[in-house]
């Protein structure tokens, strides 16, 4: 049921539009290179994507890698911060406490947010990528041709009724309403084709078996299109390892191991130069996401087609290539170096006048909190004054005086809500 209401993520508009065109224009390029060199096949297109994306965000992950260094320096200052204010949880103590963290960050040239674009990039990559191997039609010319000679083969095969052979079709092979509910267009009948399942073709074949013209095109296109979405053992591309359980639970199990490994790796030395940092609120949320991430990563590759698990476990490979470089590199780097290094670039942004991203959330907090202030006195002296105005007459008659009430203070206020619960 769960893997079910995955799989029909594709019916619903993606949040990522412009992020899909743009990865199904690189992919639809990279087809078109490679099968100038006879590789046709999607598989080989998401690997040399995915070396593209990673070679792309090395600048990103470099970043990534030296705020983990700078961290182990940073984080031990930050904790004290955080156990000088552990029980003040007033807006003062709490606006004190940034100012100070703020302060740290600034002295060592970094921000909490420093190398977080890595992990944010990849998973917009995921789920854009998602789509786009699902519509893979819309995005590779030469799938889309296939599948559009085969939608034209099949409104010109004389076939009565053809759009009623194709519902049932979809009915008998659990393809959703939603992806072809009965349209005579072409591009209606290429959107149900996109969605058949290698072992569905013959089927597709019998049911139009009266037009031979109409079915050696569904043969022969479909072969084509079961080449280039073919994985090694039998597996499809556009399809989750569970269609095909072997070998196809290899594609979560990788998925799994690799990033297990990449994490340790990441983490393995950080934690032994911060062993005094355990209590650390930030260094825990860390070691919990260590355990869910592998986790994460085993669900998303077990329940998304097969190309997601290729680019995940690809991605993890290489990045398990890079730390073990980057680390040879940083190691050879004094910490104070680093730290210095650092603090000239960041002086160097300062100057600039741009401000990082904890400084404008300070700023924002400032002024909210500024602008929250005034308008509450505003508020009071408004609702005191028109009050007075209004019931000045009134006070008059009564015999009693109730302007003598400071503006805004709690004696006004009192006054006002035993008038409204008088009326």
């Amino acid at each position: 049921m769960l893997l079910d209401m995955v799989s029909n993520i594709r019916i619903a508009a993606s949040p990522f539009g412009f992020v899909n065109d743009i990865l199904g224009y690189i992919l639809n390029l990279i087809y078109g290179l490679l099968s100038k060199v006879g590789i046709e096949n999607a598989a080989v297109c998401i690997i040399v994507f995915t070396i593209l994306i990673k070679l792309a965000m090395m600048p990103t992950f470099y970043k990534q890698q030296k705020t983990q260094k700078l961290n182990t320096v940073v984080q031990p200052e930050i904790q004290k911060i955080q156990n000088k204010y552990k029980n003040k949880k007033d807006s003062a103590s709490m606006a004190k406490q940034q100012n100070e963290m703020q302060a740290v960050y600034d002295k060592y040239g970094t921000s909490p947010t420093s190398g977080c674009l890595s992990t944010l990039v990849t998973m917009i990559v995921i789920f854009a990528l998602y789509r786009v191997i699902y519509d893979m039609h819309v995005y590779i010319v030469p799938i889309k041709e296939l599948l559009t000679e085969m939608a034209d083969a099949i409104r010109n095969s004389g076939v009565e009724n053809f759009t009623t052979v194709l519902s049932d079709f979809a009915k008998e092979n659990g393809i959703a309403s939603q992806i072809y509910d009965g349209g005579k267009k072409t591009s209606d009948i290429v959107n149900l084709l996109s969605n058949i399942k290698p072992d569905q073709w013959p089927e597709l074949e019998k049911a139009f078996a009266a037009s031979k013209d109409c079915v050696s095109v569904i043969s022969a296109n479909s072969d084509k299109l079961n080449d280039i979405n073919g994985v090694i053992g039998g597996l499809n591309f556009r399809y989750a390892p569970t269609d095909k359980l072997w070998p196809g639970l290899l594609v979560p199990i990788l998925a799994l191991a690799t990033q297990l490994f990449s994490i340790n790796q990441m983490t393995k030395k950080q934690m032994a130069t911060s062993k005094d940092m355990q209590d650390n609120p930030m260094m825990q949320s860390m070691m919990t996401m260590n355990k869910i991430m592998p986790l994460f990563s085993f669900f998303i590759c077990l329940s998304m087609p097969i190309g997601i698990g290729i680019y995940w476990i690809l991605g993890s490979v290489i990045q398990i290539i890079q730390t073990f470089f980057f680390d040879m590199h940083f190691s050879k780097i004094d910490i104070d170096t680093l730290v210095k290094e650092n603090i000239e670039k960041a002086s160097k942004k300062k100057n600039s006048g741009k401000k990082s991203y904890m400084q404008k959330l300070l700023d924002a907090q400032a002024e909210y909190e500024q602008q929250s202030q005034m308008s509450l006195k505003d508020y009071a002296h408004i609702n005191s004054k028109n009050y007075s105005e209004k019931n000045n007459d009134d006070d008059i008659v009564n015999g009693s005086c109730n302007n003598n009430y400071k503006n805004g203070s709690i004696s006004s206020y009192a006054n006002i809500m035993k008038s409204q619960k008088g009326k």
